[in-house]
């Protein structure tokens, strides 16, 4: 059994130096190196970026909004210059205007379909409010594409054991049948720090 030394010595990669790289609004601009990249995905106001800042012990290093679809370009994170953190736009914000909402769309699909470097989609779920049909929308996507991507439920202090039950039989019910969805899932909460490890571990081993 790996000992809790071991595991907060290789999590301590996670408190290295981690800079703001740049806002891409094209694929021309994406970073122009071989590092490896792990990207964050969900719903609006899914908690993208206070999971981001949790795994990495900040507080502000990507900035956190009340405001659904504050994040409107695909922003990159070095970790130590040895990996990129993505974090795309979040989806499903009805009142950002129809135009801007297919630029986003179409930037991150063609990020999601064209990303050589891209290893894995953490794709985020609300466990206050579960899946919804965009959801299962996006899973069919990576599906087809081939793009491996993990589920990480958030929030799941606010939720109570009889819901969380029933988030995991739903996922475990949809996992033989979903070819890209790494078949390991996160219970995760910025407020417990609760799924921090298992996260940290998830891209540790991807690496």
């Amino acid at each position: 059994m790996e000992s809790v030394l071991n595991i907060e010595k290789d999590l301590n990669f996670f408190r290295k130096q981690c800079n703001f790289v740049l806002g891409v609004a094209s694929l021309k601009q994406l970073p122009q190196t071989n590092l490896p990249e792990v990207a964050f995905w969900g719903r609006s106001n899914v908690g993208k970026s206070s999971l981001i800042n949790c795994l990495l012990n900040r507080k502000s290093l990507v900035k956190v909004s009340s405001t659904p679809g504050k994040t409107k370009e695909i922003n990159f994170f070095s970790l130590n210059e040895e990996l990129y953190l993505v974090d795309l736009p979040g989806y499903g914000y009805a009142r950002v205007s129809k135009n801007i909402k297919e630029l986003w769309n179409d930037l991150v699909v063609d990020y999601l379909i064209k990303a050589k470097n891209l290893r894995r989609v953490y794709l985020l779920i609300d466990a206050k409010v579960g899946f919804k049909e965009i959801d299962f929308n996006i899973m069919d996507f990576l599906d087809y594409y081939g793009r491996s991507y993990q589920i990480v439920f958030t929030k799941v202090d606010k939720i109570n054991k009889y819901v969380l039950a029933d988030l995991k039989s739903q996922v475990e019910s949809m996992l033989g049948i979903r070819p890209a969805c790494y078949p390991e899932f996160i219970f995760s909460s910025t407020s417990t720090r609760d799924g921090m490890n298992e996260l940290g571990k998830s891209i540790l081993n991807i690496l």
